[in-house]
């Protein structure tokens, strides 16, 4: 759920607990709020890292199903507040990222690389995944995200969900293949 396009974050983190309320009625198995920035590198080949963030109580693999760390670790939720990130295989390659490099997000904000994905040739292999809190913290954005992902009793019921969604908290509300397609356009390069 966003206020769709490229994401922004104007989602009120207030939104997560309207929704939670709202479980039972649209049948809504978890609610995760997702603060999404994107980033271009600075080597030539126009690389774009999607920052992805996400509270690390929740585990990331009820998030995006079969990750693996090939190095280091998951984020746990004692990394919620902390300065540390795990990175895809195609973000370490193009940014020489190691276990315990420093990934600059912006001239205050590092974070200490604790984990490497295995390649899963999909975008994750182009994330940088930083606790939620962190992150809201390094954009000055408390209390706001980008989306709130929404999973499903029901999958096949997501187009009905967003519908009614879309229709009562006045929000734009999209099926995950419409979320992956907004991430495509985010993370390939335009020359």
């Amino acid at each position: 759920i966003g206020q769709g396009g490229i994401p922004t974050p104007n989602v009120p983190m207030n939104l997560v607990a309207q929704l939670e309320a709202k479980k039972n009625e649209y049948g809504i198995k978890s609610v995760t709020p997702v603060l999404l920035s994107v980033r271009s590198s600075v080597s030539l080949d126009g690389q774009n890292f999607v920052f992805y963030t996400y509270p690390t109580a929740q585990p990331l693999k009820d998030l995006i199903p079969g990750v693996v760390a090939a190095q280091g670790r998951l984020l746990t939720p004692e990394d919620e507040g902390k300065l540390v990130a795990v990175i895809g295989s195609k973000a370490a390659e193009n940014g020489g990222f190691k276990l315990g490099s420093d990934v600059r997000f912006n001239r205050r904000s590092f974070f200490k690389v604790v984990g490497i994905l295995e390649p899963g040739g999909g975008f994750t292999d182009s994330f940088i995944l930083v606790p939620l809190s962190t992150m809201q913290k390094a954009q000055n954005l408390e209390g706001r995200s980008s989306y709130i992902a929404l999973k499903l009793e029901d999958p096949s019921s997501a187009r009905t969900v967003a519908e009614q969604i879309k229709t009562e908290f006045k929000l734009e509300a999209q099926t995950q293949s419409d979320f992956l397609k907004i991430i495509d356009r985010a993370i390939t390069p335009r020359f």
